[in-house]
């Protein structure tokens, strides 16, 4: 995937593409490259060092002399992260993921892959879960949709056709 530093629609300055979209500046930006059309919802952290350097500095002094350890993340094209969500250095979130929401993401995410969990772990697959929305047949609710419509939509004929 091509990287380039963008100065259209750039939030914070980090590596990223055409309509990506993110709430919050990480610490490092620099280190940190967003693909085309990536959401990232609220209170996401990208990591991008430690901090164990301090501790080690006073813990084993006649080692040597500790420094903080930087690495990059990369966000590929199509990836959705889900709310308060830690992005930890050295990931790479492959093409077409989902992140789900409070994940702590410490290694590479596969393309296609939808994962959870601390650490995130892979719980299912991008492409099932669009044909399980298809399926699911959802009307289209947008903010010109009548409040009732989309009430009688989703506490009447969903609720039965779900059997809740």
């Amino acid at each position: 995937m091509e990287r380039r530093l963008s100065s259209r629609k750039t939030y914070f300055s980090p590596y990223r593409r055409e309509r990506s979209f993110v709430g919050g500046v990480p610490s490092d930006p620099y280190l940190i490259s967003f693909g085309n059309n990536v959401i990232i919802a609220v209170s996401v952290e990208f990591v991008t060092h430690d901090i164990f350097y301090h501790a080690l500095n006073q813990t084993y002094s006649e080692l040597g002399k500790f420094y903080p350890h930087f690495d990059t993340i990369t966000i590929e094209d199509n990836v959705c992260i889900g709310g308060f969500s830690k992005i930890m250095p050295g990931v790479v979130i492959g093409e077409g993921a989902i992140v789900a929401g409070g994940s702590v993401v410490t290694k590479d995410v596969p393309k296609g892959a939808i994962v959870g969990g601390n650490p995130a772990k892979v719980i299912g697959w991008t492409e099932e879960l669009a044909k399980r929305r298809i399926a699911e047949n959802r009307i289209n609710y947008t903010v010109s949709n009548d409040v009732e419509e989309v009430e009688k939509y989703y506490w009447e004929i969903l609720s039965r056709k779900n059997n809740l």
